[in-house]
């Protein structure tokens, strides 16, 4: 925590996701799928979150996000290695289900919603993506 309002956060999420093909419009075939790979995902990313000075009682809270992150990416048989970027600004809530605003031995739920921007990365057409996220957290105080 900066301020009361302003925090640094760091993350790292690990994802498997699987990569396919399907190739339709050809004349002389009928389309086809072909099977893929899986890939192992790690991004490593470093956020600024602002708290809005206002919210709905003690209880809830919204906030204002933005930070980027390192992709890295490894085909399913770690032949190759593709890095990459992400970038993200998004808003969400915290609800505090015990304890609040800069108590200790709280608890809560938090909700956001994210525009990400990926660059980089395995990609077929080597461009810029752009993706949305919406996730659900739990947090705590000690």
């Amino acid at each position: 925590t900066l301020t009361p309002s302003v925090a640094i956060e760091a993350g790292a999420a690990f994802g498997a996701p699987h990569v396919g093909v399907s190739i339709a419009g050809d004349a002389e075939t009928a389309a086809q799928r072909i099977q893929g790979e899986r890939l192992q995902q790690y991004l490593f990313d470093g956020a600024l979150v602002w708290q809005l000075p206002f919210g709905a009682g003690n209880r809830v809270r919204p906030f204002v996000i933005g930070g980027g992150g390192y992709l890295r990416q490894l085909h399913e048989e770690r032949t190759m290695i593709e890095t990459g970027q992400v970038y993200y600004a998004g808003v969400g809530g915290r609800y505090w289900l015990r304890g609040g605003r800069g108590r200790t031995r709280s608890l809560g739920v938090r909700s956001e919603l994210r525009a990400n921007v990926r660059r980089g990365g395995i990609d077929f057409d080597n461009r810029i993506r752009l993706f949305p996220t919406l996730a659900l957290h739990l947090f705590f105080n000690l």
